[in-house]
């Protein structure tokens, strides 16, 4: 399956704050992009740059929506065509929830098609009224973000950005919390699932079970969260590997995960990157970043105006040259038409020509009647044999000295007399039998024959 990558959810902010809250207090990750790199700085909610940097156009803040409050769904669309796949992906995301999609704020990510020549997808989103309640909280603090990701998401593509799994190898992120814990299966680069569980060896065992439905299964543990160096974290990881034995280890600096995800994935494409502050609910800096845009776009367009006037202004010089051009071709065409060089311009010179034309007109005649009767008496002796002896024309070139035919004849006797009556009237040519078809007709060709 092809996965697809799409933009960061802030492609014009060079410095954005990751904001983890949870349990009363934020875990705060700065990040600062050059180039394509980044810097991340854990640093305390009360650090004056937080407030200060908010302040600058290229500044973002970026909060989530927890696991237990939003939602992410896989659906899959019976249909090979991407633009087919998503007309009916609102439909399919309908039927998978317990409440109205109508309340909802949701995206549709990652839609690739598959061998099985259908489109899946991974729709995320959250409920009007917990958007507002996450908002709310975060405002208690006051803490406005901008940006709102999606839990889950965060973790899985932070923990495989930082740890890479192993080919085709099923992991398990577990984020730890005081009392609850977040888990996010998958495999391959993708989730398959993720779940707001308490922090309890069973929970975690009964996710996985749920998911992968074998003892048997390999498992990449990788542990996060403030409570996942703690004597009860080694206990539920040293039971869980009995159980589901792997690889196991602790991302580095494992409390900060979830906001240096937050901080990334705003500034940096890749994988799954979405936005659930959206619609109605869209923060301002947003709107006014819109607003600029169009009013560029409005800007660029006269620009070009400009541009487009400056450049036929400069073009003024360009066209003098081509109307120089073409007045000396019209001076050479004259001279040639009226045979000598015409002293007069414009209506005058062609007036000159006309008169020269009326004169040349008059010498040439008897050589043109000449001509003209020639032909004319050959095409109406063509035409009138065809017509007596039933002959048909599938070709013909006739000039002053030259005529070639072919055609189909009842019989060669009848082509024997169309030779004949060009020979009559001046015009030599040769006769030729070429092939014989059915009901006695023949295919026969003309071409001119040696004058006498």
């Amino acid at each position: 399956m092809k996965q697809e990558r799409y933009d960061s959810t802030a492609r014009w902010a060079r410095i954005s704050y990751g904001l983890d809250l949870h349990d009363d207090r934020v875990i705060v990750v700065r990040a600062v992009r050059t180039g394509g790199r980044l810097s991340l700085t854990t640093i305390d909610e009360n650090d004056a740059s937080l407030r200060s940097d908010l302040l600058r156009r290229d500044c973002v803040a970026v909060g989530y929506l927890r696991e237990r409050e939003s939602f992410a769904r896989w659906l899959t669309a019976p249909f090979a065509s991407v633009s087919k796949a998503r007309q009916v992906f609102p439909s399919l995301l309908d039927i998978q929830l317990p409440f109205p999609l109508e309340e909802c704020v949701y995206e549709v990510l990652s839609e690739s098609p598959t061998d099985a020549r259908t489109v899946s997808a991974l729709a995320v989103g959250v409920r009007f009224s917990d958007i507002q309640k996450r908002l709310q909280a975060y405002s208690e603090l006051h803490m406005d973000p901008a940006l709102l990701d999606q839990e889950g998401l965060a973790l899985w593509t932070q923990s495989i950005r930082e740890k890479p799994p192993a080919p085709d190898a099923m992991r398990a992120v577990v984020f730890l919390r005081r009392e609850r814990a977040t888990v996010v299966t998958g495999r391959n680069g993708l989730p398959s699932g993720s779940h707001s569980i308490r922090s309890e060896t069973a929970d975690i065992d009964r996710i996985l079970r749920a998911r992968l439905g074998s003892e048997s299964v390999s498992v990449e543990w990788a542990w996060a969260g403030d409570d996942s160096s703690g004597d009860k974290a080694k206990e539920m990881q040293k039971a869980l590997l009995k159980t589901w034995p792997g690889v196991s280890f602790i991302h580095d600096e494992p409390e900060s995960l979830l906001a240096r995800s937050l901080a990334t994935r705003a500034l940096l494409p890749g994988p799954l990157r979405c936005n659930l502050r959206r619609d109605q609910y869209q923060h301002e800096l947003l709107r006014s970043r819109e607003r600029s845009s169009s009013g560029r776009s409005a800007l660029l367009v006269l620009v070009a105006g400009l541009i487009l006037c400056a450049a036929g202004l400069g073009s003024d010089s360009l066209a003098r040259r081509k109307l120089h051009r073409a007045m000396s071709s019209f001076d050479s065409q004259v001279d040639r038409l009226a045979g000598t060089k015409v002293r007069t311009k414009g209506e005058k010179a062609l007036a000159e020509v006309e008169r020269s034309l009326k004169t040349n007109s008059r010498l040439r005649q008897p050589f043109v009647d000449a001509i003209s009767s020639s032909v004319s008496q050959t095409l109406k002796t063509i035409i009138d044999t065809g017509n007596e002896s039933q002959l048909t024309y599938e070709f013909m070139t006739m000039r002053p000295d030259f005529l070639t035919i072919t055609g189909i004849s009842p019989s060669w006797d009848r082509c024997e007399l169309l030779k004949g009556r060009l020979d009559t009237i001046g015009v030599p040519v040769k006769l030729e039998r070429r092939k014989s078809l059915g009901d006695g007709k023949i295919r026969f060709s003309v071409t001119p024959g040696s004058p006498r």
